[in-house]
């Protein structure tokens, strides 16, 4: 991988940067409630940050990660053939609009878990860091509201291309693993993405 000890030092110092303050930010706007996680978080993409990502491909590549939350759009502005799609906006490292346009639900065929759904989609990605499109493939918990996991959602994004929305990086490959929580009563969906995303130097 081509990466520059200047550059490598410039990239891990903007991100240390910004997850200190994404750190702060997310303590202060949820008290103690998530401060554990967010901590194991902020270690896992220091350590990432001070070294980077090694590949195989002559890419350059960054440790990102942030918050995310989404809104259910409806058709007809939703076009996907199941007829689900979202709409959010994502802080953090990456910060910028995004939209999910769902094409498939998948059943376990698992009678433990009648309730958990697969699912695959497009995402469509547009920060000032660069823009991208990545394929989701995920699951979540359909069960009741009030249920135990009721609503709790985990996908892998795969970045496939660059995307038209422009950003200072070419972003073309990667991923972003997203955890989150959904109310299926009011559609909407916040949780937590960490990942990579890469470009040619």
């Amino acid at each position: 991988m081509s990466f520059s000890l200047t550059s490598k030092h410039r990239l891990g110092s903007l991100l240390l940067l910004s997850i200190t303050a994404l750190t702060a930010s997310v303590a202060h706007a949820q008290g103690s409630s998530d401060i554990q996680a967010d901590a194991k978080l902020y270690d896992i993409t220091k350590a990432a940050a001070e070294e980077p990502v090694a590949t195989t491909v002559d890419k350059t590549c960054l440790p990102v990660f942030g918050r995310f939350t989404a809104d259910v759009v409806p058709p007809p502005a939703c076009e996907s053939p199941v007829g689900f799609c979202t709409e959010g906006e994502l802080t953090g490292f990456l910060r910028g609009k995004y939209t999910l346009t769902s094409e498939q639900f998948i059943e376990t065929g698992d009678p433990r878990v009648p309730f958990v759904t697969f699912f695959t989609g497009t995402s469509e990605v547009t920060t000032s860091l660069g823009s991208f499109v990545g394929v989701d493939t995920g699951s979540i918990n359909l069960s009741e509201p009030g249920s135990i996991g009721s609503g709790r959602v985990s996908t892998l994004i795969t970045i496939v291309e660059n995307g038209s929305g422009g950003g200072y990086f070419p972003i073309d490959a990667g991923y972003l693993h997203i955890r989150g929580e959904s109310d299926l009563a009011s559609g909407t969906v916040d949780g937590y993405y960490a990942g990579v995303v890469c470009w040619d130097p």
